[in-house]
């Protein structure tokens, strides 16, 4: 794991050294030292450092909470403010720029290590929400209803599709915060493949049509799931294919498809049963295996449903989504 880089801003020379020691026999790297505010702005620029160790006072010319605004304005790089003393009114500015701490002078090394590792740890926290968030946001712009399930089926994160799919009167629904079937039957066969270690798919509806397909994927977690609390399992959920003649084009203009191994590939999207979608875009099995081959080379991948994972989960997905937001006349305003 990289050492935290940490810059050093104090408008003594030696105090900065003796800091930089300090910090340096505590494990952490210190890329520069900066004795005046445009210094330090321009060392946080050079170096991005995790955090930025500044002295409130830094002589004529700009002081330290002016230049952590900036910093923190332009890189988005916290501090901690050090300083041997402070007025009530530059306590309440330096409050206003919310740091991550506030060590007074003289320096201990021991205060120096708690106040360190303590905003360390909100900046990870900080980095965890932030990348939760995106990737919470990215999955709302896949063409398919995303749901992490642990072993009892428990639900710790739906995307807005996946709702969208639930409330739209198909046979699926959440139960105190759990995802069930409308039959026992299905519950359990769906709660077998979250227990599976290789996942597989479930259609739920009539045999003709299979209004709902739900593909689960296994997730590392559960080999390190002694609580049992944790999701094991990713549930990708589909509706029904409105527009399979987009869905082809895509498939074709994405992987270079033909377009009878397009029609099969989409066809396997809607039921992963090899026999099935030969018979959907009629084929003999012997034909389809043949193009099943052509395209997990060009795909990329080795197995149906690798390949139907590939398909609604990848850049694909994202396409098809956006297609069907385009031509679906719901959505305009």
């Amino acid at each position: 794991m990289p050492l935290a880089k940490i810059l050093v801003v104090d408008d003594d020379r030696t105090t900065a050294t003796v800091i930089r020691l300090q910090l340096m026999n505590l494990g952490y790297q210190v890329p520069a030292l900066a004795n005046t505010a445009p210094q330090a702005i321009e060392s946080a620029r050079a170096h991005l450092p995790d955090i930025v160790l500044m002295d409130i006072n830094l002589g004529d010319g700009p002081d330290g909470i002016e230049a952590a605004k900036t910093i923190q304005q332009e890189l988005s790089i916290p501090v901690i403010y050090v300083t041997a003393h402070a007025d009530n009114d530059t306590f309440q500015r330096a409050k206003c720029s919310q740091p991550l701490g506030y060590i007074n002078k003289p320096l201990r090394e021991n205060d120096l290590r708690t106040t360190l590792e303590l905003a360390l740890q909100q900046v990870q926290q900080r980095q965890l929400l932030t990348a939760e968030h995106a990737l919470s946001e990215a999955l709302n712009y896949i063409a398919t209803g995303v749901v992490l399930l642990d072993q009892q089926l428990q639900i710790s994160f739906i995307n807005q599709i996946a709702r969208d799919i639930i409330n739209s009167d198909l046979p699926l629904q959440i139960d105190n915060g759990r995802l069930a079937c409308d039959t026992a039957g299905l519950t359990l066969a769906l709660q077998k493949l979250v227990l599976s270690e290789d996942g597989g798919s479930l259609l739920i509806g009539d045999d003709s049509t299979y209004p709902l397909q739900i593909l689960v994927t296994p997730l590392d977690a559960r080999t390190n799931n002694y609580s049992q609390e944790l999701p094991i399992a990713i549930a990708f959920l589909f509706n029904p294919l409105k527009n399979v003649d987009h869905m082809i084009e895509t498939l074709r203009d994405m992987y270079q498809l033909t377009r009878a191994e397009a029609r099969l590939a989409a066809a396997l999207v809607q039921d992963p049963r090899l026999e099935k979608a030969s018979q959907a875009v009629h084929i003999s099995i012997s034909t389809a295996r043949t193009h099943l081959k052509r395209i997990f080379t060009k795909t990329g991948t080795n197995s149906q449903p690798a390949l139907v994972h590939r398909i609604v989960t990848g850049p694909t997905g994202l396409l098809l989504r956006v297609g069907r937001a385009d031509s679906d006349p719901d959505t305009e305003q």
